[in-house]
């Protein structure tokens, strides 16, 4: 089984919030429960680590608080990052699990069901001859067309695609702080689409749910 990682130690400076993003609330639950639960309930992960940092201080008390206690019951585990940037704290939990494979979830995607974990742990174990970083993209009209601005893309072959922020790490093939050779798998989930990073998102997230829900 792989180990779930949930990065949440970031400033989220874009959001422009007096909360912090994962705690932001969405529903009346914050951000990073949403992700957390559906990492548990898929069924997954052998071990769940939630990394967070100096920068979300508020964050770390609230899982500790709420997970820590509990380590033996839910398997997880709050990481104090050194909150050196995303490629360094990352670089730091692939370092503890090795030689095992990590699925890289960011704390900010609040549609995040546990089946949409299952299919893409299904899509990677169908993939032959992994390469060390494996990240899911979206087509990026599938994205723009909810009204979402994407953060990170990636281009391929004369098309423009989405990062979804969502990757799997082979630990034992990273050596830290190096840059990992990176492949892609397709997959237009709209509860993927959903990474929240800036206020205008924020909003937009809340419109839809207030239409679907």
């Amino acid at each position: 089984m792989l180990f779930g990682i949930i990065m949440s130690g970031g400033k989220g400076s874009r959001i422009g919030s007096p909360t912090e993003k994962p705690m932001m609330l969405v529903n009346g639950k914050p951000m990073i429960e949403y992700v957390i639960n559906a990492l548990v309930k898929s069924r997954e992960f052998k071990r769940i680590i939630i990394s967070t940092s100096a920068n979300t201080p508020y964050t770390n008390r609230f899982l500790k608080e709420r997970y820590h206690d509990n380590d033996n019951i839910t398997n997880i585990t709050v990481f104090d990052s050194a909150g050196m940037g995303y490629s360094k704290d990352l670089g730091s939990i692939l370092e503890i699990i090795k030689p095992e494979i990590g699925l890289i979830v960011p704390a900010d995607l609040p549609l995040l069901t546990q089946n949409v974990i299952k299919e893409i742990c299904k899509m990677y174990n169908r993939v032959n001859n992994h390469s060390p970083c494996l990240s899911i993209i979206l087509d990026e009209e599938f994205v723009t067309q909810f009204g979402l601005k994407p953060s990170v893309k990636v281009r391929i072959r004369g098309r423009t695609y989405c990062h979804s922020g969502v990757s799997f790490f082979d630990s034992k093939e990273i050596i830290y702080a190096r840059y990992a050779k990176e492949s892609y798998l397709k997959f237009n989930a709209k509860e993927i689409a959903f990474n929240i990073n800036t206020k205008k998102e924020f909003s937009v997230l809340k419109k839809d749910l207030l239409i679907n829900h």
